[in-house]
């Protein structure tokens, strides 16, 4: 749940940095994608539509954030994000700006592109909530399950299925299937496999030795970062600690020494000056600026 979290975090001040744009550019942005024939100019125009929204995916999911907790759901707010942010791109390129509700009270007015890429992100996170359950689980238990919740903590052990029944205004029979889905938790490791698979069920546990994407994506944003930050250092110095920190393949003094024609003493000092500096001009920049792990730089 911490990685959760600290995930949520990073990826709010990332995305905190896109201004917002006006109804003008929005109704400019969507004749673009809908009318022109320069692909490159369409994908830019969608680019600029999704960057400028999206916070309101993040506040969408503010909505399903209750349904996180909920018995054999298996999703976390990062993959409601991924989720609502799909469903922003796909409205960023059906989207059309000279549309008129014609049930509003002012159908005058266009409708704005926050109005209706958010239902098309709602519509896409309750899909997302239904199938991260094994077991299927009807849309309106969710909200049983929410009141329920509520009523708990309010009569705690005091509460009766007299009172259940009253409140969600529901028959005894359709109380109890709410109760046996809310308990609905776990399943067999056998029925995640196809019938016709030969498999074992050993084959779909996870490797304790492989790396996650989320490791490997903070390792490359990481390397990244510090590449950009390197590039106020000499050239050579650059390359040096290239070699030696941020290669897949990381090379030795005595390797080093080979390649640049200098001695194993010369390479630790070169290499030793410039993690001084990388490590001041990084304590130096604003702490947002930062990645969220920012790796211990080693001695040498």
């Amino acid at each position: 749940m911490s990685e959760d979290i600290d995930s949520y975090e990073c990826y709010a001040r990332e995305i905190s940095q896109y201004p917002r744009i006006s109804p003008d550019r929005e109704m400019e942005l969507s004749r673009i994608i809908l009318e022109s024939d320069d692909h490159e100019a369409v994908e830019a125009a969608v680019q600029e539509l999704v960057e400028a929204n999206l916070l309101l995916v993040m506040h969408c999911v503010k909505d399903f954030e209750k349904y996180l907790n909920a018995p054999g759901v298996n999703v976390t707010r990062m993959d409601l994000i991924a989720e609502g942010n799909i469903a922003l791109m796909q409205a960023a390129r059906r989207f059309d700006a000279q549309y008129r509700d014609k049930e509003s009270e002012d159908s005058r007015e266009p409708v704005r592109f926050s109005t209706y890429a958010c239902k098309c992100i709602k519509n896409r996170l309750r899909r997302a909530v239904r199938l991260a359950t094994f077991i299927h689980v009807p849309e309106n238990h969710f909200a049983c399950w929410s009141r329920m919740r509520e009523l708990e903590e309010e009569y705690g052990a005091d509460l009766t299925d007299k009172v259940v029944l009253r409140e969600l205004d529901i028959t005894p029979e359709r109380l109890s299937r709410v109760r046996c889905s809310r308990r609905s938790r776990t399943m067999m490791l056998e029925d995640l496999l196809p019938e016709d698979n030969d498999s074992d069920w050993s084959d779909i546990i996870a490797s304790e030795d492989a790396e996650s994407p989320e490791e490997e994506a903070c390792r490359e944003d990481l390397r990244e970062y510090l590449q950009h930050q390197m590039e106020a250092l000499p050239a050579r110095t650059q390359r040096m600690m290239s070699l030696m920190f941020l290669g897949d393949h990381k090379v030795t003094l005595e390797e080093l020494s080979h390649i640049f024609g200098v001695s194993r003493e010369r390479c630790r000092q070169v290499c030793a000056k410039g993690l001084r500096t990388l490590r001041r001009k990084i304590e130096a920049s604003p702490p947002g600026q930062r990645p969220v792990e920012v790796a211990t730089l080693c001695n040498v």
